[in-house]
């Protein structure tokens, strides 16, 4: 039975980014800065009609793993994804742009609640990885438990203030922490319930310049001693909301085991490293 406050939550979301001139699940956070040039390879930008819709990862040689909720911005066509290039804009000598062959997001994704909200694309070809300019991001099984207090970032494209009408064209980059699932049900009054498939995240102190960047990008935390610069993909960030929620907590899909595993048998992965102890 559909929940009508859930209902009036997504409408609410939807109207208030349509008067923005965006029809688009943006989040708002602070600390935001420009990514250091290459060092965010895995990053991409997935456009349709050559518009950035949503950021993503890349996993595999031709796999791209974002948000579910981004597919309601794909109009029923399969969108393009772009590589190598930490502009949306300008094209770099470095820039790969592949189309996406086959949209798959987790078969229980409810876009009402924003349970599930993660989804693969499959590229139509394989990626270079042979260039310095994009990388895959290798995934790990994550701890059952990420501590409240863990250091992340969030990485996307999009405004760089509340103030400014237009988006960067230039990747940035959020600190955020790790926060408990029960604080933030507080903050959003369970509209939506944070369940444990979600892992919230608040901005850490002390910031102050704003940004809005758009969905489906990674949620990055230190967690233990890792493979990615001492870095885990831990969420896929998903949440919308307008300035006037900006000092709530940022709503991400926490990288569970059961989404590992239908990672896996999609893309023909046989294991990943085994979890990894925080510490």
């Amino acid at each position: 039975m559909i929940n009508m406050a859930q209902v009036a939550f997504v409408v609410s979301v939807i109207i208030a980014l349509a008067n923005q001139g965006f029809y688009c699940m943006e989040m708002t956070r602070s600390g935001c800065q420009k990514v250091k040039s290459g060092s965010a390879a895995y990053m991409v930008s997935i456009q349709l009609d050559n518009k950035h819709l949503c950021g993503g990862t890349l996993i595999h040689s031709n796999w791209v793993l974002t948000a579910a909720s981004c597919k309601l911005l794909f109009k029923k066509k399969n969108p393009t994804v772009v590589l190598g290039d930490q502009s949306t804009k300008k094209k770099g000598k470095t820039e790969q742009k592949i189309r996406v062959e086959n949209v798959i997001p987790f078969p229980e994704f409810k876009d009402l609640s924003l349970e599930n909200d993660i989804m693969l694309l499959q590229l139509a070809q394989d990626a270079n990885i042979k260039r310095k300019s994009v990388e895959i991001f290798h995934l790990q099984v994550l701890p059952k438990d990420i501590k409240r207090g863990t250091r992340c970032s969030v990485l996307g494209w999009g405004k760089t203030s509340t103030n400014v009408q237009k988006s960067s064209d230039t990747l940035m980059e959020a600190d955020v922490t790790v926060i408990d699932n029960a604080t933030c049900n507080k903050s959003y009054h369970k509209h939506p319930i944070i369940t444990s498939n979600m892992i919230c995240a608040a901005e850490q102190k002390g910031k102050n310049n704003m940004c809005m960047i758009s969905p489906g990008g990674p949620l990055l935390c230190k967690i233990g001693k890792v493979l990615h610069k001492k870095k885990m993909l831990c969420g896929i960030a998903l949440h919308g909301k307008n300035s006037k929620d900006a000092n709530k907590p940022e709503i991400c899909t926490l990288l569970t085991e059961k989404y590992i595993s239908w990672i896996q048998k999609l893309i023909g992965v046989e294991s990943y490293h085994a979890p990894v102890k925080q510490i």
